[in-house]
């Protein structure tokens, strides 16, 4: 944990005194010398919390942190206590502009930035705001603090991680610039990181591209909390399987998607609708049959009939280990780029401004000639569409919402 953070042995007895808002104004006791080095001082725990240093109302700065910012600080003492591990105590006057990200069942999550004081930048984070840390994964948690409730004079207990570099959902757009061994080995990665979560026992809720996050090229899972196979369903469609359960079978079924997206490089929109025939799942000419076969069993009708996480990963090391792939990398590329632009023409015909954002996303990490590409289609749509009669209606009718399930299939 000290290393991710590269806390260094520097004297925060100093900083402390020069910065007393940030802890409480704190008092020094001077028949014990306080802790002069930061993961010493800033580590969690009763016995060991600022050691050196009492609160203004309490004896202990430990307890005094707890009762200034919690409206029950017992029980998050108590949170905190059923866990082996330790973690930092973060001021929260060391996060700046925070920038709330859509909610999920954990929490809300915000991205900040966290000025440290042993560090000269500042490092990029993700705070969760939490009610009950007993049902959180914390295997990337590295610090906790206190986020200010909208509600009550009270915060809630933040859970702070290292942020992402970027997230699974903001990769696929680029996959028409991609060699079929990175995406081989990014599906492989993606179908690692879920086969160790069910190495564990456990299942995943939703999970869909952008809870998949890519740090310093490696690949985790978010939003994993512990859940009960055949738990209420939620998410984002068309992740979660036909029998709308979640289990380890429907989780196979959304990598079977999100497998299918790596290769078509097709982002569903969170917006508008999912027109069937635009975001149709089909097969795709350049791409190898192999790969098609293994993401084609994922999606499965009878879950039983669907591979374990283990058997995805077998068959794509064997895919990767093939000398020969045999495939037109440019027949590729302009596969996936007349399917981006299909899509494109369909949002621009689709309630135009809540389709922007969708626009804008499938132009992350593009090159420099595939974004002047999709300005292009856009702008000879929009000439197109000031001809048209006004009564003239979208690709798939304004009526359509999510597909029928019989939609979803091969061509």
């Amino acid at each position: 944990m000290f290393n991710v953070l590269n806390i260094k042995q520097q004297d925060a007895c100093d900083y402390i005194l020069t910065h007393p808002n940030e802890f409480l104004n704190p008092i020094i006791n001077k028949d014990m010398k306080p802790e002069t080095c930061w993961p010493d001082a800033l580590l969690f725990n009763r016995s060991t919390f600022m050691k050196g240093w009492s609160g203004q109302k309490h004896g202990s700065l430990y307890d005094e942190l707890l009762d200034h910012y919690f409206d029950h600080p017992a029980e998050i003492q108590k949170m905190l206590e059923t866990k082996d591990t330790s973690f930092l105590w973060l001021s929260p006057t060391w996060f700046h502009s925070p920038k709330p990200l859509p909610s999920s069942s954990r929490g809300q999550v915000y991205l900040a930035q966290c000025k440290l004081p042993w560090k000269k930048s500042k490092i990029n984070v993700a705070i969760r705001a939490v009610h009950d840390i007993t049902r959180q994964c914390l295997k990337h948690v590295v610090g906790v603090t206190a986020i200010r409730s909208n509600y009550t004079k009270y915060h809630l207990l933040g859970l702070v991680s290292l942020a992402a570099d970027a997230t699974l959902e903001q990769w696929i757009p680029q996959v028409d610039s991609w060699t079929f061994q990175k995406i081989y080995r990014v599906a492989l990665m993606t179908s690692s990181a879920l086969r160790d979560l069910h190495h564990v026992n456990r299942v995943h809720p939703n999970l869909q591209p952008k809870n998949v996050l890519i740090t310093r090229g490696q690949v985790e899972l978010t939003d994993e909390q512990q859940v009960m196979s055949g738990e209420r369903l939620y998410g984002r469609y068309p992740y979660f399987a036909p029998e709308l359960r979640v289990d380890k079978r429907s989780n196979i079924y959304a990598l079977g998607i999100i497998l299918w997206q790596l290769v078509s490089g097709v982002l569903f929109p969170a917006s508008v609708a999912v027109c069937p025939k635009v975001y149709r799942i089909h097969s795709l000419k350049s791409v190898d049959r192999a790969y098609q076969d293994i993401f084609l069993q994922c999606l499965h009708k009878d879950p039983d009939q669907r591979p374990t996480a283990d058997q995805v990963c077998h068959s794509l090391i064997h895919l990767l280990l093939r000398k020969n792939l045999a495939l037109n990398q440019q027949e590729h590329s302009l596969e996936v780029r007349s399917r981006q632009v299909e899509i494109v023409k369909y949002l621009l015909h689709y309630r135009r401004g809540l389709a922007l954002p969708a626009i804008q996303d499938l132009m992350q990490g593009a090159s420099l000639k595939k974004r002047m590409m999709i300005r292009a289609t856009v702008s000879l749509e929009l000439f197109f569409e000031s001809k048209k009669d006004s009564c003239d209606k979208p690709v798939c009718g304004d009526t359509i919402d999510l597909p029928d399930w019989m939609q979803v299939g091969f061509t």
